[in-house]
């Protein structure tokens, strides 16, 4: 009574695993046309079509030597995007073609992109990741491996310091966007780590580099001169140079009052090769 007959279930099973081949397992072989839906709709989202990729797709770049096994890379531009990049990442996981993910370096990437691929069981190596959101790493987090440690070493560095030299105050002076849209710098989360490790023990201020207007680094440095005399500075090599001849100009450095720290990371490195402390056509127009 209401049973179904032993031919319709396999009917209905065969139904059913056909359809759930579309929706989270990945197939063996081929894709599903549900996953030839989502290439073809992903593709028009910025990310490169499959013809476009001459060298990763008609001449693999390929690595011998790991464990005696080749190893063919395949990339994807994430645009730092927190849609584009998750897209990506499902494109190579519908399609069956990753099984590590080096990066992304974005944190904004990284977030979704680690919990994805520790839900697909695909492990992801990255040099980025180092705010300290991403210390816990179960249960979100768990394939996730930095390369690079955590900001939040920094934090515990810097209490160190204090506590040895007997430093109760530190000023943090960095560089955020504030165009929302933007999200935060890379400064923000290596000194968000540092002020959760020094609690109380910290006073900021904080500029945005990209606006002329708020480069009063005079003002700023007056400021921050009643609050402490231990300054951890985070910017552009070009910027931390402005702070520190501003500093001069008011007398800071010369006095021996105040000590100044400079956290460069990989937040400057594009602007470090050429960078140099000693402006010759500055020195004359100052003249």
């Amino acid at each position: 009574m209401g049973k179904r007959p032993k031919k319709e279930m396999i009917d209905v099973d065969k139904g059913l695993k056909k359809g759930m081949t579309s929706m989270g397992k990945r197939p063996k072989k081929g894709m599903s046309d549900m996953g030839k839906r989502l290439k073809k709709e992903m593709t028009g989202l910025g990310i490169r079509p499959k013809e476009e990729m001459i060298d990763v797709g008609k001449r693999p770049k390929e690595m011998v030597g790991i464990g005696g096994r080749l190893v063919q890379t395949i990339y994807k531009d994430t645009d730092c995007s927190s849609t584009t990049g998750p897209i990506a990442a499902l494109d190579f996981y519908v399609t069956g073609t990753a099984d590590v993910f080096f990066g992304p370096l974005c944190p904004y990437v990284l977030a979704p992109v680690a919990r994805y691929s520790a839900f697909w069981n695909i492990p992801l190596l990255t040099v980025g990741g180092q705010n300290s959101n991403f210390d816990s790493k179960y249960p979100h987090y768990r394939l996730m491996t930095r390369m690079n440690g955590s900001y939040t070493q920094i934090g515990h560095l810097f209490l160190e310091l204090l506590r040895k030299f007997h430093w109760k105050t530190v000023a943090l002076l960095f560089h955020d966007f504030r165009d929302q849209s933007l999200g935060h710098s890379n400064c923000f989360f290596t000194f968000g780590a540092v002020y959760t490790a020094l609690g109380r023990q910290s006073f900021n201020e904080v500029f945005d580099e990209t606006k002329p207007e708020e480069k009063d680094f005079h003002k700023l440095l007056k400021e921050i001169s009643t609050k402490a005399r231990i300054i951890l500075i985070c910017g552009s090599p070009d910027t931390v140079r402005e702070i520190l001849l501003a500093a001069e100009e008011i007398n800071m450095v010369q006095n021996g009052e105040y000590v100044f720290f400079s956290i460069e990371l990989f937040t400057s490195i594009l602007h470090t090769r050429n960078f140099q402390w000693y402006l010759s056509w500055m020195t004359q127009f100052s003249k």
